[in-house]
């Protein structure tokens, strides 16, 4: 009798799994200040508001730190992955590039 409460094998993402690659090796080229801004209020849920006080910054500094954070992030990634993007901003496709 088969057991129904076995999760199904996921198929490979190979896409999904070099953008993250990508995302990764393009955090790294990021100064220390970009990176840990991106890391604490994108990636870990931190709200600007606490990264601003936790880093000794006015709530309008944090933000303009996250947006330029977020600008030069893009570039790398168009530049070095192959995202594109759509009308509104969102990650559409991307094309598997080499690790440059």
């Amino acid at each position: 009798m088969p057991d129904d409460l076995v999760a199904p094998v996921a198929e490979p993402r190979p896409a999904v799994d070099a953008l993250n690659t990508c995302l990764s090796r393009n955090l790294a080229r990021l100064d220390e200040a970009d990176r840990a801004v991106i890391e604490a209020c994108d990636l870990h849920g931190q709200t600007v508001r606490d990264f601003a006080q936790t880093h000794g910054l006015s709530l309008s500094a944090a933000k303009s730190r996250l947006l330029r954070a977020r600008q030069r992030l893009r570039q790398h990634l168009v530049a070095h992955c192959g995202v594109q993007f759509d009308e509104h901003g969102q990650v559409c496709c991307h094309v598997a590039m080499e690790a440059t």
